[in-house]
Order: structure tokens, then sequence, then C-alpha cells
């Protein structure tokens, strides 16, 4: 008797712990389940800024997905080209720079974000997210190049406004300075080289 004691015991035993290992196996890929989707919830809140990163730039169809172009759109197209005899690369891009933060909220708030690339280029992203301007400084000339497969017509118009506000600094810098031209910021290879980019913007600056 004693041995049968023993044995129902251990019986008893092993019972209950296979039934703990059972219900530990059955309930935790429950609870995993329900940590996965809690982690899962896509977020609802959304800001200006990421209307920088929507459709059109970064669009839907992947990172830079029509920023480069298509087969029915090239690529990105150069809209002012200044060239120069000289410029004062690095004081230049600072100024303009300054001039852009002060640019940021029209029409709008928070219309135009500035970043400056490792190259010095200065890359402007309107709030719809369907165009950028580029703006190249170089030594022997100015660019600013549109990159978008389909800027919508509000970025085009802000974008001529913007340019025709960057044109009337640049003009300022290249001809109303009290100093030797050959100390200005910028020297144009062409007097008219502004007023001509002018006639080839859709909008004046109001």
């Amino acid at each position: 008797m004693p041995h049968f004691t023993y044995i129902m015991t251990f019986l008893r035993s092993t019972t209950v712990a296979l039934c703990l290992v059972v219900a530990c196996h059955a309930f935790a890929p429950i609870q995993q389940q329900q940590h996965s989707s809690h982690l899962q919830q896509p977020s609802t809140h959304t800001t200006r800024s990421t209307t920088y990163l929507k459709a059109g730039i970064f669009g839907e169809s992947g990172i830079l997905g029509g920023l480069f172009g298509s087969p029915s759109n090239p690529g990105p197209k150069t809209v002012v080209d200044l060239p120069a005899s000289n410029v004062k690369v690095g004081a230049l891009r600072f100024l303009l720079n300054i001039y852009l933060v002060g640019e940021q909220n029209k029409p709008e708030p928070k219309s135009w974000l500035t970043r400056q690339q490792d190259d010095g280029t200065l890359q402007i992203y309107y709030l719809d997210g369907t165009g950028m301007l580029a703006l190249d400084l170089q030594e022997y000339g100015i660019k600013a190049i549109r990159y978008g497969e389909a800027p919508s017509l509000q970025y085009v118009l802000q974008e001529s406004i913007l340019l025709q506000g960057i044109l009337d600094e640049l003009s300022g810098l290249a001809f109303d300075v009290e100093a030797e031209p050959e100390k200005r910021l910028l020297q144009l290879a062409d007097e008219e080289a502004i007023v001509k980019a002018r006639e080839t913007l859709p909008a004046r600056k109001e």
C-alpha cells in the first residue's frame, strides 16, 4: 500500500504539471497576439510637417517616388539660370537662408521648409508635397531647379512668387551695395540676367 500511495501521489503531481504547461501554451499566443495588435495600431496623429513627405515628392510609390521624373516627365527643370563672373558662395548662401526663413510662412503658416544639403544646395519644399525647389550656388552661376513629377498649380504659383523675392535679394546684392564690384557677393556675367529671369516666371511677388 505505501508504494501504491506513492505512485498515485506522483501521478497526480505529474497531471497538475502537465495541465499548467498546456494552459501556459494556450494563453501565450493570445497574449502575444493582443500585444502585437496593440503595436500595429496606426497612428492617427498628423502634423503639417508630415505633408512634405506625402505623395508627389516622396510619394505613395516609394521613397523619392516621382521626384526624379518618369518617361512622360524626364526629370528636374531649371526654372532660373543666372550666369555669373563671381559668386561668394558661402556668404550668399547664408543670406539666402536667412531670407528663406522669413518666407517660410507665406502665403500661410509653414508653407515652405528649407534644408541645406551636404553639398551646400538649398532644398525648399512646399507644403502640398508635389514639388521641391533646389538653389544651386556655384562660383560662376546660380540655378533654381524644380523637382517633382507633377507639381500642383498652387505649387507653381507660389514657387514663382518665392523666386521673384529671391531675385529681388540677388539684384540688391549685385547692384545696390556700396562696394567695389569685385567685393560684392554676386557679380553677374550679364547685367540683364535677373530681368530676363523674371520674364520667364508666371507670377510677381505681392
